[in-house]
């Protein structure tokens, strides 16, 4: 209940607004005053919610949610704003699940949602990830089924498609992005666009990937890197979130991760 408390707190703060024209807020049947909040509730956290699995040398980490609150800030308002929290003493001492992935002893760190989509269905996802400890950070890649499939009237259609980022040559922080189409063995790249240079140690950042029926896109803090025609059409797997890495390998985290099918 105090982690709900807490999260409340955050929400009025951040989420309600006065009215404008420098009105003051309408009052409420008691005579106390009325915040006019956004009515678009946050989309469940699969990492909270059990929606995802941790496989490979993945694995889930609990960290409290002061700490959390260090690891999600995505600038240095953020930063500055949960790190007064903290110094002020405010009991932010209950969990908070993530999950570590790190490639280890020639493993891949995989983390797969629970729920099977049709590949090519309308989906549209998002990820805060963030750097942290030593070791260059590995390659990630978001995937979405495998192999290829017919299509009507016997084409044959791509039924599995991936983005992946690479990190720069220092390993601190990812450069580049790739669009690839396929599955298995037989990927192909459809797309290479460079990615914003930004800290992916001191922040946290927002990978959201849209697959829409005749495109798909990739951006990186809301910054479109990759818009792409692509069709697609397979059978129902998981979407999974896949880091690869040789030894010594640094660790990158997943603090949320949220879906909607459309």
């Amino acid at each position: 209940m105090r982690t709900l408390f807490v999260g409340a707190l955050a929400l009025v703060a951040v989420g309600c607004t006065r009215p404008p024209g420098g009105q003051q807020p309408p009052m409420g049947p008691l005579g106390d005053s009325v915040m006019v909040s956004d009515p678009q509730p946050p989309a469940p956290n699969l990492l909270v919610t059990g929606g995802v699995t941790a496989e490979g040398s993945a694995r889930f980490d609990t960290v409290t949610v002061g700490e959390a609150g260090v690891l999600r800030a995505e600038n240095a308002q953020q930063l500055a704003a949960a790190e007064r929290l903290v110094r002020a003493g405010v009991y932010l001492g209950d969990p908070y699940r993530l999950i570590v992935l790190q490639p280890a002893g020639g493993d891949d760190a995989i983390v797969s949602v629970v729920r099977q989509i049709p590949v090519g269905s309308p989906l549209t996802t998002e990820l805060l990830v963030r750097r942290r400890g030593p070791g260059p950070l590995p390659v990630l890649r978001f995937e979405h089924g495998a192999g290829t499939d017919g299509g009507e009237g016997g084409r044959r259609m791509p039924s599995a498609i991936a983005f992946e980022l690479t990190p720069s040559a220092d390993g601190r922080s990812y450069s580049e992005a790739r669009l690839l189409i396929g599955g298995g063995d037989e990927w192909s790249e459809q797309e290479d666009e460079d990615i914003p240079d930004v800290d992916w140690e001191a922040y946290a950042h927002r990978i959201g990937i849209v697959i829409a029926p005749d495109v798909v896109s990739l951006a990186v803090d809301g910054n479109a890197v990759i818009e792409e025609r692509v069709r697609l059409h397979g059978p129902a797997t998981s979407p999974l979130l896949r880091a690869v890495g040789a030894a010594g390998a640094g660790a990158l985290v997943v603090l949320e991760w949220t879906g909607v099918v459309e």
